[in-house]
């Protein structure tokens, strides 16, 4: 079922606010050991979304219709683990997302686009150590625009609301 996104708009001059900044990197943190988180653009995870037209903002998306073929499909994504997130400076997911909106913002302006906005989807995976079966929680979505960033946080809906499981396209069990 297709659900109404709900953004926290952050409007900025020069530098990120480090409340903005401290909640980007806990919805980007990995919190297991076992766990992946994927970044990429929504229309490469999800099969229904809603996109504005003109600023390019997603509005609506359909949580459950996770589908991970699609990620490889487009091969246009960052993959992430705990290893990365401590060991590897530079490539943790925080500097992936700021590099990918400063190129895509860059690019917009560029061809006089300032109203377009650049959305990311966070999709952790964590992996069951015993059986191998993968589950794939949507975190939320950031997206950037000239001037402000705009948060959808799902963790925190999901912290009010009970699990539900779902199946995805390519038939591994998904827990949103």
């Amino acid at each position: 079922m297709l659900e109404k996104i709900e953004y926290k708009e952050i409007n900025y001059e020069g530098a990120l606010p480090l409340e903005a900044i401290t909640e980007i990197k806990d919805l980007l943190t990995i919190t297991k050991e076992n766990s992946l988180l994927y970044i990429c653009h929504p229309r490469h995870i999800f099969e229904r979304i809603i996109e504005d037209d003109k600023t390019k903002i997603i509005i609506g998306v359909d949580w459950d219709s996770i589908n991970t073929s699609l990620i490889t499909k487009y091969d246009d994504y960052g993959r992430f683990s705990i290893v990365d997130e401590y060991f590897r400076s530079g490539k943790d997911q925080f500097t992936y997302v700021n590099k990918r909106f400063t190129n895509m913002l860059k690019k917009y302006s560029s061809k006089g686009n300032n109203d377009f906005t650049y959305p990311l989807a966070i999709i952790e995976e964590e992996k069951d150590r015993i059986t191998n079966e993968k589950t794939y929680i949507p975190r939320g979505i950031i997206c950037a625009k000239q001037g402000g960033v705009l948060l959808c946080n799902k963790m925190n809906s999901l912290e009010k609301t009970p699990q539900k499981v779902y199946k995805s396209k390519n038939y591994e069990q998904v827990i949103i």
